[in-house]
């Protein structure tokens, strides 16, 4: 019987004993008489069956990728490679920017505001500056201006889209769907001789929609507020000026070109918003929150299956900073239902740091990244967490793993560990960040520590998840979703 690429690239890599790349592979099987493709490119056919089994199986997948393109069994125990996300070149532009010190008391807001007279005050000219854009990419003293344009049809259908990697937007919303069009005031809207005023928004606003939906022009353009969200990297270099238009009449979608960064093109009702609700990126989020409002659905928690074999009693629970994770792990905890294992805590044994708890984790986090970048760290913790398994009988949860190669020596002793990843908003994350912690906080301490160095793998560990939920509701409303899946779905 002919073997299939996977099953022939399994064979190669493990009688060469080394990794290899896709035409290696294929030009060795050749040469064996294992392959005869009538394909045009074999070798890119042989990269493409190892590629989707990756993002398929993730660490369950019997290859791993060591490099640019080259390939290796598992087995081998070599070092994984993360590859960084696509992104487009920053263009050559000058966009319109509002230094941080004229903001006032906007610095201090985090979300939507639909205080009008308060942004158009912002948006005066001698409140302006103009940078060239990949100087303002690396000066966090000034706030880039963004149009971020609602479309609506009828008044109750949103139009909203997917981001697509074909982009230069950062690669925290790549993938998302949003329901805001738009991008940088540049200064030719600021400074365009028939500008409506208010800092070029509009402007930029028609432009963007024009380049976006291949000549699609948005009418009754009005401001409706601003968005101020300092709760990231990214957010703190942007000010967003939310505006709302209105599709002409004569629009088909079904019909219609578009940028190769917008993707799945679509109308959504209300109802549809909050059902997908945990798909849209942050700033979606935010004004979905404020202008569709829907009582049935507006603390959502969802539970998405990605993988349904749940074969162990191990589970592993990931997340950013704040998201619930913990406190899903502490009801657990408190109805005698699981035992509990503290990442922390296990890190805090081995490097011989005092564990924060609700404190300051700036001095932990420094050196559980050095620890964690260790020849021997990823496999040192894994060994402590293991030995705090056996210590327990039935159900084990792992609270607060945050590293590939730690949930890859973990796999090692459970292959068949169920991943857990919990999500939020940010603005929830940062309300639960400031009621758990002790002291005066503001946005600054929580971008910080949320986006150390230590954390950075976090988000990208959501595609090994076995178990998608979004909490989006309370921590009771969380923990009763939660147990009525695990209850379901386990033995």
């Amino acid at each position: 019987m002919n073997k299939t690429f996977l099953e022939i690239a399994e064979v190669i890599l493990r009688e060469e004993q080394k990794p290899l790349n896709p035409d290696e592979i294929y030009s060795i099987a050749k040469q064996k008489g294992l392959l005869i493709s009538r394909g045009k490119t074999p070798s890119l056919s042989m990269k493409a069956r190892i590629s989707t089994d990756l993002r398929k199986n993730g660490f369950s997948s019997r290859f791993m990728r060591v490099g640019p393109n080259k390939f290796a069994l598992r087995e081998f125990g070599l070092k994984e490679f993360i590859s960084q996300p696509f992104k487009k070149n920053i263009p050559k532009e000058i966009i319109t920017c509002i230094p941080q010190s004229k903001l006032g008391e906007l610095t201090n807001h985090l979300g939507f505001s639909s205080d009008v007279p308060l942004i158009v005050s912002i948006l005066k000219n001698e409140n302006l500056i103009y940078i060239d854009r990949k100087v303002a990419e690396n000066d966090t003293n000034y706030k880039q201006l963004i149009s971020y344009i609602i479309l609506t049809k009828d008044n109750d259908k949103v139009l909203t889209y997917k981001r697509g990697v074909y982009t230069n937007a950062h690669e925290m919303i790549k993938g998302s769907t949003c329901l805001g069009f738009g991008g940088h005031v540049q200064d030719i809207d600021t400074n365009n001789m028939f500008s409506k005023g208010y800092a070029g928004v509009f402007d930029t606003a028609e432009r963007e929609v024009f380049e976006e939906l291949k000549g699609f022009k948005p009418i009754n353009l009005s401001i409706a507020g601003y968005i101020m969200d300092n709760s990231s990297p990214e957010g703190v270099k942007h000010l967003g000026v939310v505006l709302r238009g209105e599709i002409p009449k004569d629009f088909d979608i079904n019909n219609f070109s578009k940028e190769l960064s917008i993707n799945d093109l679509k109308f959504m009702s209300i109802k549809e918003l909050w059902n997908n609700f945990h798909e849209f990126e942050f700033w979606s989020q935010l004004l979905i929150r404020h202008f569709y409002k829907d009582e049935a659905n507006n603390n959502p928690v969802v539970i998405r299956p990605i993988k349904y074999n749940i074969r162990s009693n191990v589970f592993v629970i990931i997340g950013e900073i704040a998201c619930g994770k913990t406190v899903l792990c502490e009801m657990l905890s408190k109805q005698n239902i699981n035992n509990i294992i503290s990442t922390r805590k296990c890190v805090s044994k081995l490097i011989d740091e005092y564990d924060f708890g609700i404190s300051n984790r700036t001095v932990f986090q420094e050196k559980a990244e050095m620890f964690i970048k260790s020849i021997n760290g990823p496999k040192k913790l894994a060994k402590e967490i293991k030995n705090q398994v056996e210590i327990f009988s039935g159900n084990v949860f792992i609270d607060g793993i945050r590293h590939f190669e730690t949930l890859v020596e973990l796999k090692k002793f459970y292959p068949d560990l169920t991943v857990i990843f919990v999500d939020s908003t940010r603005d929830d994350a940062f309300r639960n960040y400031c009621l758990r912690s002790e002291g005066t906080l503001d946005i600054s301490n929580f971008r910080e520590e949320r986006h150390h160095p230590v954390e950075n793998e976090i988000k990208f560990l959501r595609g090994e998840a076995s178990i998608y939920i979004f909490n989006g509701g309370t921590k009771e409303k969380l923990f009763e979703e939660f147990l009525k899946w695990f209850k379901t779905n386990t033995i």
